[in-house]
């Protein structure tokens, strides 16, 4: 009874260790980057639920946008760009970019739609 008892302790063991060392290794998600993400595009939301954000993008006033957004988001640093349809990316050096993108349909005497990105690192 007792050398099954070892062997049945033996065979775990080795089963462990495969498991331990031979199973697969999937990446964490990024967290941090997900956060950052929801964290701007909330902050844009907010914008625009005060009726600040599209009179700044119709006059493409990035700097009031990035003065407003400084206390939204006090812990990143940020840059917005806002563009027609499609957008270049700045020249950004950095290890961690994100960006989120926030479109707005022009005011509301005319269709001049807007697309407006936040690079946040």
């Amino acid at each position: 009874m007792l050398q099954t008892l070892e062997s049945v302790i033996a065979i775990l063991m080795i089963l462990v260790i495969f498991v331990i060392f031979y199973a697969p290794n999937e990446p964490s998600p990024e967290f941090e980057t997900i956060i950052w993400k929801q964290n701007g595009f909330n902050a844009l939301k907010i914008l625009d639920d005060n009726n600040e954000l599209r009179e700044y993008a119709l006059s493409n006033d990035t700097l009031s946008i990035e003065e407003k957004l400084q206390s939204l988001l006090p812990n990143l640093i940020f840059k917005v760009v806002i563009c027609d349809e499609s957008c270049s990316k700045p020249d950004i050096e950095v290890e961690k970019l994100v960006s989120v993108s926030y479109f707005i349909s022009g005011a509301t005497n005319s269709f001049n739609p807007k697309k407006i990105v936040l690079y946040m690192w």
